[in-house]
């Protein structure tokens, strides 16, 4: 197999060196993006995507990128936002993408927890659906909690990442 790409101007999102924040337009765009990915593959699985090995109990499916980290979300020079890398793409419950999303960006071993950051994410994500945001939002705990077992077990990482995530999962569980 041969696979091409072809380019996408920009660079990988990036928080401040103080702060450890992402900006709010980014994050905004970034949850305008993901809402859209979801939106226009809902319920539908026309790539034959493996099907999410945990949980996957919610009405609303879609493609899942399962891997939504700061290094896959580029961000060109005007501003627009492009997400990159499916290769570990899953189809699933739509609210796991966002709490993997949630996990990784707001929720850091160095920086500690960005709760504004996270909500920002929630609100317009959820924007034009309040009723899905009744249902959804209750289980980004659950969810997010669920993929760092799932990452955890069976690989191996360097003591550093472990780390990482063992502290993003007590993070998580103290503050969701």
């Amino acid at each position: 197999y041969i696979v091409v790409y072809s380019f996408i101007e920009g660079k990988p999102i990036e928080k401040d060196i103080q702060t450890g924040l992402i900006d709010k337009q980014t994050i905004i765009s970034i949850a305008q993006v993901v809402k859209k990915i979801h939106k226009l593959t809902e319920n539908k699985n026309e790539f034959n995507l493996p099907i999410l090995p945990f949980i996957n109990s919610s009405k609303r499916k879609s493609l899942l990128h399962f891997d939504l980290t700061k290094n896959n979300i580029l961000k060109s020079h005007n501003g627009k936002i492009n997400i990159i890398d499916f290769d570990d793409a899953k189809y699933g419950d739509s609210v796991c993408d966002i709490a993997i999303l949630i996990a990784n960006l707001f929720f850091s071993k160095t920086y500690g927890v960005d709760l504004e950051g996270m909500n920002e994410f929630i609100n317009e994500y959820y924007s034009d659906n309040f009723e899905l945001r009744k249902i959804e939002e209750p289980l980004i705990k659950k969810y997010a909690l669920e993929w760092i077992k799932y990452t955890l077990d069976g690989h191996e990482f360097s003591a550093s990442l472990t780390e990482s995530f063992k502290v993003k999962y007590k993070l998580i569980s103290d503050r969701l």
